[in-house]
């Protein structure tokens, strides 16, 4: 999920398995939004804002059933080439994934079972949706109370250099192809540089770079 520069304005996109699903309305700076991704069975459907925005029908690239290790989940990223960090506000983050155990991680989860993730930033990187999970950032000062949404803090990367905060592999976060949700509300400092991309969540990419754990 990320934040690109466009000849008509700063866009929402999301890149999944080689399909790209693009908003046709603005994401502003300085102002607070909420970005909605689903996967509903063949389906990607983007909203921002409660709103539509673009809808695509999914054919695998290659199947996933089965052939992908689990990769640590990421809020921010920087990398070469034009991506770049996210600077600005995240006052919430949630990830529903409706996981299908399919044999590789059937020593985790039965079948069916949803694994959710919920980041609020109120008590540091505390996980509502799976305690065990042990949320990372890459510096100390991350979580500030300047700007807030839903409680008394949130979320600030950016201000500071590269900044982010990651979680270790966890088969549960596999999205694989199973059916699945991401909203995030945030509200960016900056457009993208001009032909560039400021990532705001990633899971998988091969070029993760400043991962604030440990792989195992």
């Amino acid at each position: 999920l990320s934040y690109v520069y466009t000849s008509s304005g700063s866009k929402a996109q999301f890149v999944y398995d080689g399909v790209t699903l693009r908003s046709y309305n603005n994401v502003k700076p300085n102002v607070t939004h909420d970005i909605k991704v689903y996967k509903i069975k063949q389906y990607l459907v983007l909203s921002v804002d409660g709103k539509f925005e673009n809808l695509v029908e999914y054919r695998p690239a290659t199947s996933m059933v089965g052939s992908l290790e689990p990769l640590p989940l990421t809020v921010g990223r920087h990398a070469t080439n034009s991506e770049a960090f996210f600077y600005g506000y995240l006052y919430s983050l949630k990830m529903t994934n409706f996981y299908r155990d399919e044999g590789l991680f059937n020593n985790y989860y039965p079948e069916n079972v949803s694994d959710i993730v919920v980041l609020n930033f109120e008590d540091g990187y505390y996980d509502e949706g799976g305690e065990y999970r042990q949320w990372r950032g890459s510096q100390s000062n991350l979580i500030t109370t300047s700007s807030k949404k839903f409680g008394d803090s949130s979320l600030r990367l950016g201000a500071s250099g590269v900044s982010t905060v990651s979680v270790e592999r966890d088969p549960g976060l596999d999205l694989k192809e199973d059916d699945f949700t991401f909203e995030t509300w945030l509200n960016p400092a900056s457009r993208p540089s001009t032909g560039g991309e400021s990532i705001i969540l990633t899971n998988g990419r091969d070029t993760l770079v400043d991962y604030a754990g440990s792989l195992p």
